[in-house]
């Protein structure tokens, strides 16, 4: 089969335009303007001053539909197994467990008495665990806030006898504007669906499960801040239409610390918590006042787990921090 790729349809910063134009001599109509074709290059970050931040794309954040499964820092959903992502699986799709860890996750469902598998790369290096992968046929697309992606057949041979066939998208980015020395300027996703039986998932379904995918807020914002350790800057990523409705601050990027709540500015460390405003500024305040970080789990005071708790006692704690504004 043949390898596809993903159609990205750009959404463009729009320049507002001052100029003063002649009055035309004749009423002569103007021509209709050629029909261009759709534009595919990847998001302008230098329109919207992003070009010195990771910018993250496909963000969710708090309650979703029923049957939504993303990663233990999520509020609102069922956790699980995934690392970055959340998915809603269709009407009658019953969960039944996954894999989960550094690199690959995936998702088990039982679909008609058939096993049906989520499998979720964040990068393009954490396919090698799928030696055996084709991409094939353009089948269709999935609409993600702000782009289209091909959907295509996917053909799993695995290790052993087993051909495992189903549907996905391949290589669309979701953390973009990584830092010079990494392996890539951005991280790419490849989401496939498959199961032993050739009518499962139906190409409804795939579509409708793959259209859900999003990036989880907290998961993603602490994506970003790993890779950008590895410059010896602490991240200060942009959320792309960020769920709960914040403005950028913008300002410097701190050099890495080992105790980040402390180096970020109220207004940084603000957006980066997962809570509305205004209580996020507040509990970013109590979050770098060391008297009032002291009476919090001990996980708060370590590296980011106050943007992204993963245990029910750290989401107590922030929630609580937070009502206590």
């Amino acid at each position: 089969m043949r390898s596809s790729r993903l159609l990205v349809f750009a959404v463009a910063s729009v320049l507002a335009l001052s100029a003063c134009a002649a009055e035309p001599t004749d009423n002569t109509a103007e021509p209709a303007p050629a029909e261009q074709a759709p534009d595919t290059s990847p998001p302008d970050s230098s329109a919207t001053g992003d070009d010195d931040y990771p910018v993250l794309r496909f963000v969710a954040h708090g309650e979703g539909a029923p049957n939504t499964y993303g990663p233990s820092c999520a509020v609102g959903i069922e956790t699980s197994s995934t690392n970055v992502f959340r998915v809603t699986a269709p009407d009658g799709w019953t969960h039944r467990g996954g894999l989960g860890g550094s690199g690959r996750t995936t998702l088990d469902f039982d679909v008609d008495g058939v096993q049906a598998t989520i499998y979720f790369a964040a990068s393009t290096n954490e396919l090698v665990q799928h030696p055996n992968l084709e991409f094939g046929s353009l089948v269709g697309s999935v609409e993600l806030p702000g782009a289209t992606a091909e959907l295509v057949e996917v053909t799993d041979l695995g290790t052993g006898s087993s051909e495992l066939t189903g549907y996905g998208i391949t290589e669309v980015p979701w953390l973009t504007n990584l830092p010079e020395g990494w392996f890539s300027s951005e991280l790419t996703m490849t989401i496939f669906v498959t199961s032993p039986d050739p009518a499962v998932p139906a190409i409804e379904d795939a579509t409708e499960l793959l259209s859900s995918l999003r990036v989880e807020r907290c998961a993603g914002i602490e994506q970003a801040i790993i890779f950008y350790s590895s410059s010896n800057l602490l991240a200060v990523p942009h959320v792309e239409n960020d769920p709960l409705g914040k403005s950028f601050p913008g300002g410097d990027q701190p050099k890495f610390d080992p105790s980040p709540l402390d180096v970020w500015t109220v207004e940084q460390l603000a957006y980066l918590l997962p809570l509305p405003a205004p209580a996020d500024r507040c509990a970013a305040q109590k979050l770098q006042d060391p008297s009032v970080r002291a009476t919090l789990p001990p996980l708060f005071s370590v590296s980011t787990f106050a943007l992204a708790p993963r245990s029910d006692t750290d989401k107590a704690a922030l929630v609580e921090l937070s009502e206590s504004c």
